[in-house]
């Protein structure tokens, strides 16, 4: 070990062997390449096969990636030194655990299914998410009717808690759903359930646990804290600022300095009470709240003139009372407990019913989520009557975890179960976890962060690879001081200081951070109350108007942040302010283009509004808007089309359709067609009055539909009116693409046209992403989350801050923590007014508090995406927050007064201060010829293995028509001919039954593909044209159709159809062989013991090209 100890911890991390191995990797450290370095010594060195390795990450990117990139060295590696065991090592790549951790999980369930006696075809299929919530309603309903009679009392208050109408559930089968996920991440649920209780049963707050206590005094000392900083403030600015100056010298002198004496007597006051804290008494801080002096939170007169200070004072008193609000007589406000003990109880039990009813449908449907994978693989572990976790252990010697600070409990226990004494190998960064939606636990990371021993190894990477060396100083320099507040959890060690590790890093002219603020031309209107004067006189008087039983305000304090909310003219100034700035940068930097820019947003809401404003500039872009595939115009009005096929009476969807590109009527038609409706008709049978020629139109259509299965309905729907080639712009014809796609996926199904419909409408719409009509290599400028853009880096970034932040969780009827357990709101029954119990405070404070840490590591990783320039933008507030502590860090002030707090003016970056556009600069669109987008592979719902039993035994007349202007449909129909064509004997005569007018050379290529000696041999298996798959590559879900597959005893060949007018076959296969290699994985995944023989067959080349 003496030479391992010299190392770098880069080396240090590669040569390790027996050791459990832990690695701090920081943004840009160049954590994947060691992880293939190590892997690569492991294989080549150490000669352990892939297969007995296991490596796991939490993202199905990230896993593709580490595959690819060990695929491609041991490649190299193999053409460098002919090594066999490099070569075994290749070809056994595939079947290796280089995986997520749900397909991993997955793997093992569908292998010791038999462990849990669980039906082996329970994992061949994955619920989607519209069935998932079908059945999670079916569930849940079924949880509701069958509540013990015995527990009536808890139910019906359960219900009266969640809703003044008892008929009405949602907001309580909201609450089942989250407290089930949450459930489904921990070790023991039973446990954390009985410790929630048992909060639940303390009369006094000297009995409550050491952890809720000590976050009760978290909470009181920060706002004991934050009213502190306020009333120091005050005072200072009272005397040192020439306005308050001014102010103060129109006032009575007396009165000012009563003021002034008053604010001096409270803040010694404070100082005192915060001392006294450190050994908490809940009534002896009660008493010194309600005796603090008042006089220091009155106002000068007509303090409302002069806005900036009478909104200092008002957040001052604010504070105060947000404080006043909590205090109440301890005996009084432990009752909360009693009440609240019985609703809880019964949450828990209609939950734990749901969860079991929910198993149960599942079972019976012999599907599985994806929650259940890891639970049933920890149970399949910790099984005893079975040992596969000593096989595991056994089997792998190596086991590598990345990303580790997104593991939960659940997922570290499965590690731990399949893992040795020392060969773990883990690597992430606490600074990067911002996964707290999923539940992942940054806090597992950090614990063993601090065990260093004989078995464990803790390593520091501490160079980073990515950005220029102004970028790597400013974020060293803003997060040691963001990152390491008094009171809050420390994540910017020494040890995470990093220095560039490459001499490209280097700064070059125009590499560095800049911030840009934009200022509005007329100043901001703030939303003042009309109270002349703030004065708090008694603290009787105050009770009264903050302490009551009623739910109190938030206080003034969150009430001054939501002066200034982003509204939409803000959002737009600077959408269209980040819009002109890309078109002059393209001009005088050397960032030419559109590719190199990438905004980064923290909400998809902001990403509508910026493809609105660069729309209309005409810059290219990539934004998947979330909510944007089923809202989209040409996706609604393909959905008028099929409701007026189903209904042509539906008044409402005909006038629709008629004022659509589909019918192209104008107002004024309408308003004519509305004179010739009389009380009987309708609007369609008017229009055979009003407009008989589109009448007719329609009603032809509609006949000539009438029979058709789906996809053949949808291709009359795109080419009714030329609609799709004429009427659509490329990303219309995108998301058109896309509903297509959905369409031949249902079509398997056999649905009709009113079940499509039905289904598309259970489909959440914020889960259908518009359908992007670019590829990754497209000159295009990318927009996207900050969540979206972690693992990647961009060469200029420009982030998107914000003056605020919100703290979410804490307003949640259900508070989870996987630590402190459940909390409901006090709701007094019957009047329904709240308050916070003591467990509630306890838990909110924690809430906020881990979340606005998260907050600040999502700052992190948009700040540490660039290369060579990061540009940040936001609108200048007129907020005044003097300094930074953990009280602006609690406030959550928000990204952009976080950075302006923690650095000075020009402290690491260029201060830029520019007047709010007026106007957006738009350039002239280059004219792209149209191209067909070619649809590789697409992220599915569900993952199901299955082997059609739709071999043909007799040949049937079709006919298809060729004649059709809809795009790439002659592919289509060339499909469609070799899906109708029998296996054997087929001959010209055949061909033209089906197809009369087919060309002399599609003829030729047909008989050819029939006749050739390739297609000999996979005639001899089980043929499946347009072969469904649905398969979990690398945990994504991937699905469609094999054009032809053919299951013979000695292999599985695959075969693609391409009519591409092309010269060679060198063409096809750069266009293709990305997509045939997807589909061969899914082919070995499915037949892993037989070789898999992929093939092109083109029909300009009349030949088979080999793929694989």
């Amino acid at each position: 070990m003496t030479n391992i100890e010299k190392m770098n911890p880069y080396l240090k991390a590669q040569a390790i062997r027996n050791h459990n191995v832990l690695v701090s990797a920081s943004a840009g450290a160049g954590k994947t390449t060691n992880l293939i370095e190590r892997l690569l010594l492991r294989i080549q060195n150490d000669r352990i096969p892939v297969t007995q390795i296991i490596a796991v990450t939490f993202a199905k990117d990230a896993a593709a990636e580490l595959k690819e990139k060990l695929e491609k060295r041991l490649s190299d590696l193999y053409h460098k030194t002919k090594d066999e065991f490099i070569y075994e090592q290749l070809s056994l790549l595939p079947q290796a655990q280089i995986t997520t951790i749900h397909s991993f999980c997955l793997d093992m369930v569908r292998s010791y299914s038999y462990v849990l006696g669980l039906d082996p075809a329970c994992a061949e299929n994955i619920l989607d998410e519209t069935m998932k919530s079908e059945m999670m309603e079916l569930a849940f309903g079924e949880a509701l009717a069958h509540y013990p009679q015995t527990h009536t009392k808890g139910l019906e208050e359960l219900l009266a808690h969640f809703s003044s109408r008892p008929e009405s559930t949602e907001s309580l089968k909201t609450s089942v759903y989250s407290l089930s996920d949450k459930l489904k991440t921990l070790n023991d649920p039973k446990a954390w359930i009985d410790k929630s209780l048992q909060a639940l049963k303390t009369k006094k707050s000297d009995e409550l646990s050491a952890e809720l206590k000590s976050w009760l005094h978290v909470y009181y000392r920060w706002a004991i804290d934050d009213l502190l900083f306020l009333c120091e403030s005050n005072l200072l600015r009272m005397s040192e600022e020439k306005a308050y100056y001014a102010l103060c010298e129109e006032a009575d002198q007396m009165l000012v300095d009563g003021i002034q004496f008053g604010l001096t007597d409270l803040i010694e006051a404070l100082k005192v009470l915060l001392l006294e804290m450190n050994d908490f008494n809940y009534t002896k801080f009660r008493n010194s709240v309600l005796q603090l002096p008042k006089n220091g939170f009155s106002s000068l007169p007509k303090a409302q003139n002069h806005p900036e200070y009478d909104k200092s004072m008002k957040k001052m008193v604010g504070a105060y009372r947000e404080i006043l609000s909590t205090l109440f007589e301890e005996e009084d406000w432990f009752k909360d407990h009693e009440e609240l003990y019985l609703r809880s109880e019964s949450l828990a039990k209609l939950t734990l019913d749901f969860m079991d009813a929910y198993q149960k449908l599942k079972e019976k449907e012999k599907v599985i989520d994806f929650d259940d994978m890891e639970h049933f693989a920890l149970d399949i572990l910790r099984n005893k009557n079975f040992e596969v976790a000593l096989d595991y252990q056994k089997k792998y010697i190596d086991i590598l975890v990345d990303e580790y600070q997104d593991t939960n409990a659940i997922q570290d226990s499965i590690i731990s179960l399949i893992a040795r004494e020392d060969n773990v190998f883990r690597v992430g960064d606490v600074k990067q976890s911002i996964y707290r939606f999923r539940n992942a636990q940054p806090e597992l990371m950090a614990g063993r962060k601090k065990v260093q021993d004989d078995q464990n190894e803790v390593l520091f990477y501490d160079k980073n690879f990515r950005s220029s060396l102004p970028i790597v100083e400013f974020n060293n320099l803003l997060f040691k001081r963001l990152m390491n507040q008094d009171h809050l959890k420390a994540s910017y060690d020494d040890l995470d200081w990093v220095s560039i590790g490459r001499k490209e890093q280097e700064p070059k002219v125009g590499d560095g951070v800049e911030f840009h603020l934009l200022i509005d031309n007329e100043p901001e209107v703030l939303e003042i109350k009309e109270d002349e004067n703030v004065s708090l006189n008694s603290s009787e008087e105050v009770s009264e108007d903050n302490t009551s039983d009623d739910e109190v305000d938030n206080g003034l304090d969150e009430k001054i942040i939501e002066l200034h909310p982003e509204d939409l003219n803000g959002a737009q100034s600077k959408a269209i302010y980040i819009a002109n700035l890309i078109q002059d940068l393209r001009k005088n930097s050397d960032f030419k283009k559109y590719s190199d820019y990438t905004i980064l947003v923290r909400t998809n809401g902001i990403k509508a509004i910026l493809k609105e404003i660069f729309d209309q500039a005409n810059i290219p872009n990539s934004i998947s808007v979330k909510t944007g595939f089923f809202s989209s115009d040409a996706v609604q009005d393909v959905l008028l089309v099929i409701k007026f096929i189903i209904d042509p009476h539906d008044s409402i969807n005909f006038i629709g359709l008629c004022l659509s590109d589909f019918v192209q009527m104008t107002e004024e038609h309408v308003a004519n067609l509305k004179l010739h409706k009389d009380r009987i008709t309708n609007f369609y049978e008017a229009l055979e009055t009003a407009f008989p020629s589109k009448y007719a139109l329609l009603k032809k259509f509609r006949e000539d539909v009438s029979g058709k299965n789906l996809v053949e309905i949808f291709r009359a729907i795109y080419g009714f009116n030329h609609y799709y080639d004429e009427h659509c712009t490329k990303q219309q014809r995108a998301n058109l693409d896309l509903l297509f796609e959905k369409a031949q996926v249902f079509a398997k199904d056999n649905l009709a046209l009113a079940e499509f419909l039905t289904l598309i409408k259970n489909i959440k719409d914020e889960e259908s992403s518009e359908a992007i009509p670019y590829t990754k290599k497209d000159d295009v400028v990318k927009v996207m989350t900050i969540h979206q853009s972690k693992g990647l880096q961009f060469p200029v970034v420009i982030y998107w801050s914000a003056d605020k932040a919100k703290t979410k969780d804490k307003d949640n009827e259900v508070l989870l923590d996987s630590d402190l357990g459940f909390a409901l709101k006090t709701v007094k029954l019957p009047k329904r007014y709240t308050r916070k119990s003591p467990y509630r405070i306890a838990m909110e404070m924690k809430a906020i508090q881990d979340d606005v840490e998260e907050q600040v590591r999502l700052l992190y990783v948009a700040l540490t995406r660039a290369e060579s320039r990061l540009i940040i933008v936001d609108k200048k507030s007129t907020a005044h927050y003097p300094a930074l502590n953990y009280t602006s860090i609690l406030n959550a002030l928000g990204p952009t007064n976080w950075i302006l707090l923690a650095l000075k003016e020009n402290e690491g970056y260029k201060h830029i201060e520019v007047p709010s556009p007026t106007t957006l600069t738009q350039i002239n669109p280059e004219i792209v010829e149209p191209q067909t987008l070619v649809i590789t592979e697409k992220a599915g719902s569900t993952i199901e293995f299955k082997t059609p039993s739709s071999t043909h035994t007799k040949f049937t007349h079709f006919k298809l028509n060729f004649n059709t202007n809809i795009g790439s449909n002659h592919g289509t129909l060339i499909h469609e001919l070799f899906e109708k064509l029998p296996h054997q004997g087929v001959t010209e005569f055949m061909v033209k039954e089906l197809q009369s007018d087919i060309s002399d050379s599609d003829l030729s290529a047909v008989m050819h593909f029939y006749e050739n000696e390739i297609y000999t041999k996979l005639s001899q298996g089980e043929i499946h044209h347009e072969y469904p798959f649905y398969a979990l590559i690398d945990n994504e879900v991937l699905h469609g159709y094999m054009d032809m597959v053919s299951f013979t005893d000695e292999a599985t060949y695959l075969v693609d159809y391409k009519t591409d007018r092309v010269d060679s076959s060198e063409t096809l296969l750069e266009l293709y062989s990305d997509q045939l290699l997807a589909y061969t994985k899914v082919l070995q995944q499915l037949r892993p013991d037989k070789a898999v023989k992929t093939y092109l067959y083109s029909l300009a080349l009349k030949s088979f090209i080999p793929v694989i």
